[in-house]
């Protein structure tokens, strides 16, 4: 109970202590105790019911007791005669960020931006969602868009004005890729594209980790509420995009077509070879990798973009059979020189790979081989350095354990009409083994 600060009878004694002892001091004196009986009841009766509930908002509320933090509650209507205390089923508190929150058919999902890490790739989500981009005449982008593709435990992808997942919002921008920000599980946030520095306007929410697409796709957010949503989104749901920014650097953080460019004009650009070949850092010489999507262009794209942005070059091979020159005891010194030839020999590494015996060789330039022993297979530091030998096979091991459940879950994804073949199981293979080597070379 609030407790007034005078006593009711003692207030009107003071107030009336010169009034004539008339009918109209009794009449006041008795609408002055029924004023402030009223004033303390409504006291009391406010701060019971703000301990008892919260604000009945399914999106968010702002809590002046969080500091800028941010509500999302969760609020059924309740039964009559159900406590209040019991509206709220869950609360989760936003920290200081910026967030993209995405309201679907299915529920909303709610992904913190690295906009301090890739802020190009940020800026041109943020402003599109308020309308600062795109298409003139301006309006918030992305609302009324519908998912163009959802793949069932891989992705769920939109952001494309036409619904074909061929669409943009008129231009495209470059890649900007930060090592560390791997695909690494449900709800990654990144942007579609079709090869190097083509990114738009779609994004995908990945629903299962896929290290085959770090240095391919640009990462720029991650889901913080609403994970169970994504697996119910449908092709053809729509979407509504806010952005909600929280603290001082994220309302700081600008978004519009003036930074946007800036931005853009001093990102670096893909300089390296188009096509997979004997003198670029991917060959497949005997096409033993599928030939739709052009696999082997992929893996090229990727390990050039690895060299890009974390500076260090990985160069791969994949043979159906050993080429002549490096039969039997041949094969170590043919892999030094082509290990120097391919520009590795002194800092990164070599993998080649022969089908017909199933066996991957691999050659760690000198300059990184001290980084390569003190990371583990997903690149954490080690407590001490392990032997070469050592670690390259724990690295393949690795390798062998992830690539078979790839080509599990692939082979229960594929239709029976489309099965799988050794040539899809050769390219997890490799997506295995590169992504090993890039988790032991990368310096994050």
């Amino acid at each position: 109970m609030i407790e007034p600060w005078l006593d009711a009878r003692d207030f009107s004694e003071v107030l009336f202590e010169r009034c004539n002892q008339s009918m109209w001091r009794m009449l006041v004196k008795r609408f002055v105790l029924l004023a402030l009986s009223v004033i303390a009841g409504v006291a009391n009766y406010s701060s019971s019911a703000c301990a008892q509930t919260s604000a009945p908002s399914s999106h968010f509320v702002f809590d002046d007791n969080f500091a800028g933090d941010i509500l999302i509650n969760e609020v059924r209507v309740p039964k009559s005669g159900e406590a209040t205390d019991s509206q709220v089923e869950s609360t989760k508190i936003l920290p200081d960020g910026l967030y993209s929150e995405i309201t679907t058919e299915r529920g909303v999902v709610v992904c913190e931006l690295f906009y301090d890490k890739v802020p190009m790739t940020v800026v041109n989500h943020v402003a599109l969602a308020e309308g600062a981009l795109g298409p003139k005449p301006r309006q918030p982008f992305y609302d009324g868009l519908t998912w163009c593709r959802v793949v069932p435990g891989l992705v769920v992808q939109g952001g494309d004005p036409t619904g074909t997942g061929n669409g943009d919002a008129g231009y495209l921008f470059p890649d900007e890729i930060v090592p560390g920000l791997r695909h690494d599980g449900l709800g990654t946030l990144q942007m579609g594209n079709d090869g190097p520095d083509t990114n738009g306007s779609q994004f995908c929410l990945m629903l299962s980790t896929q290290h085959r697409l770090n240095y391919q796709h640009n990462v720029f957010g991650r889901v913080v509420h609403g994970l169970e949503v994504l697996p119910k989104i449908q092709q053809g749901d729509s979407m509504r995009v806010k952005i909600l920014r929280i603290g001082v650097a994220a309302r700081a953080f600008l978004a519009d077509e003036a930074i946007f460019n800036a931005l853009v004009a001093r990102a670096s650009r893909y300089a390296g070879p188009q096509e997979p070949g004997p003198n670029a850092p991917f060959d497949d010489p005997d096409q033993i990798l599928p030939i739709e999507w052009d696999r082997a262009k992929n893996f090229n794209y990727k390990l050039v973009n690895f060299e890009r942005f974390s500076g260090i070059k990985l160069a791969a091979r994949v043979y159906a059979q050993p080429p002549t020159e490096a039969d039997g005891e041949n094969l170590d010194a043919w892999l030094g020189k082509e290990a120097a030839r391919l520009n590795v020999a002194q800092r990164g590494a070599l993998a080649i790979y022969f089908a017909m015996a199933d066996q991957w060789h691999i050659r760690i330039g000198t300059e990184s081989v001290d980084h390569f022993l003190q990371t583990d297979a997903l690149g954490e530091k080690l407590a001490a350095a392990s032997p070469m030998n050592e670690s390259l096979q724990k690295l393949l091991e690795a390798a062998s354990v992830h690539a078979a459940e790839s080509i599990a879950a692939m082979t229960k994804r594929l239709p029976p009409e489309d099965p799988m073949t050794d040539a899809r199981r050769i390219k997890l293979k490799a997506d295995a083994v590169l992504d090993g080597l890039i988790f032991k070379l990368e310096k994050r």
